[in-house]
């Protein structure tokens, strides 16, 4: 027990509120969430792409290349706002990570 509450006093000081409370939320919803995934069909033809740090690095390229060159579906899904408007202001599909259509 000693151990359980010594991380999550480290997790509490080493996080923002705003970013605990969605790092939670994720813990809650998106595993189960994930789970229940496997119970829809897939389509092969839509790829989703994304980073934690922006539209940026390898994967950017990867779904511009796929975007572009390939007859699928490519998406771009991000937990940030502002990158998500950037990329709908260039026309490439993108999504917020929370949105209906992000999950």
């Amino acid at each position: 027990m000693g151990k359980t509450k010594d991380l999550l006093v480290f997790v509490k000081q080493s996080t923002k509120p705003k970013e605990l409370c969605f790092r939670i939320a994720e813990l809650l919803f998106g595993y189960p969430l994930y789970c229940l995934s496997f119970l829809f069909p897939r389509n092969r033809k839509k790829w989703v792409f994304g980073t934690n740090v922006g539209f940026i690095d390898n994967s950017k390229y990867i779904f511009l290349n796929v975007l572009w060159e390939k007859e699928e579906k490519a998406y771009w899904i991000s937990d940030r706002k502002e990158v998500v408007r950037e990329m709908r202001e260039k026309q490439l599909p993108s999504f917020y990570k929370w949105s209906i259509k992000g999950i």
